[in-house]
């Protein structure tokens, strides 16, 4: 059995919420106990290094047959790096401690075999500052509250354990953090999620059919799949089927019934169809592409590209407009003048309007 480990049930809700996962909470000594048909277990324990210990190690003494613990939530950024960016999510490799005192010299690794992983610095306190990045960032480059007694209850128990970590924010900026990661809690867990389906096997729950039967499909409801539309259509496909209940679900949530109605040429269907997918995949992430749909309309009327980075991993945004007379270069100006680049920022980075 697999036991995921999160702080908050913030963390956890896209987890909790997904049918085909069927987390159900289980009676326990303490609260935040769930357990699922997929040979799958989940625990909050609460934020800190001895709630952490306490929780997890009681779990650990209560269920032998735990094979793996897989740490997952939000971490902050101590160094400023262009391999570190918000929302991307990392994998762990050697946790340290920071007690009040001062370092404690015992560490932990992961059970990761991957060669891009990074360090992190367990914090007896919430690492809000530029001082406490100063502080922290010489020990490593990601900073949490949790992963330091994981490992060390996980040693303990002689149970392999692995760390995976959103980061949610840049500590060496300080700011209003912790209201910045709650109201992005959604967006992160959901992250979290995928990353999981993605990276754990899990038992499918029934045959992949319309993967199956693509050529079916794009008969019944004339589209044309490229071969990178199908390797696209197949990583969603796998998310959407472990999130929802049955294929038939997923189905009656893409409503492929309106694509025999909608005019638009095969391949054109195809890339909606897609986008129709990644929607449903990541609820958040098409609510901001909405409100930043809302926000650039001043450049789309001047016929200016925007392109976003990768995913919104970082808050950059890259203009592309032909110059064809004069004019264009009018419409630009008054474009940028209606333009409210702080309220873009703040959409890319979750800052509450």
């Amino acid at each position: 059995m697999k036991l995921l480990t999160f702080a908050h049930r913030a963390e956890s809700q896209a987890f909790l919420k997904n049918k085909a996962l069927s987390f159900k909470a289980k009676p326990f000594a303490f609260e935040g106990f769930y357990c699922s048909e997929k040979e799958l277990a989940l625990l909050i324990t609460g934020e800190g290094v001895q709630s952490a210990t306490e929780k997890l190690a009681a779990v650990c003494g209560a269920y032998p047959e735990i094979t793996h613990i897989i740490n997952m939530g939000v971490a902050g950024i101590l160094e400023d790096s262009p391999k570190l960016d918000l929302n991307q999510i990392k994998v762990l490799r050697t946790c340290y401690l920071s007690r009040s005192e001062g370092m404690e010299f015992k560490s932990f690794t992961t059970s990761e075999e991957s060669k891009n992983t990074f360090d992190c610095v367990t914090s007896h306190k919430r690492a809000l500052t530029k001082e406490d990045s100063n502080r922290l960032s010489p020990f490593a480059p990601i900073v949490d509250r949790e992963c330091w007694a994981i490992g060390s209850v996980a040693s303990r128990f002689k149970i392999p354990f692995h760390a995976y970590k959103i980061l949610s924010d840049r500590v060496f900026e300080s700011g209003e953090v912790c209201q910045q990661v709650k109201d992005k809690a959604l967006f992160f867990s959901e992250s979290l999620l995928n990353y999981f389906l993605e990276t754990w096997s899990l038992e499918a729950p029934g045959p992949i059919e319309a993967y199956d039967n693509l050529e079916k499909m794009s008969k019944d409801y004339s589209l044309h799949f490229t071969t990178s539309h199908k390797r696209k259509f197949r990583s969603l496909w796998n998310i959407l089927l472990k999130k929802y209940s049955n294929e038939k679900e997923v189905l009656k949530k893409l409503d492929m019934d309106c694509f025999k109605e909608i005019k638009l040429s095969p391949k054109e269907k195809t890339s909606f169809l897609l986008e129709k997918m990644e929607n449903l995949s990541t609820p958040f992430k098409s609510e901001l592409k909405v409100k930043l749909d809302q926000s650039i309309s001043p450049l789309k009327n001047a016929k200016c590209l925007v392109r976003f980075s990768e995913n919104f991993e970082d808050d950059s945004m890259e203009l592309s407009l032909k110059i064809r007379k004069e004019a264009d270069l009018i419409h630009l100006k008054k474009a940028l003048e209606k333009t409210d680049y702080k309220q873009i920022k703040n959409l890319l980075n979750g800052i509450p309007e």
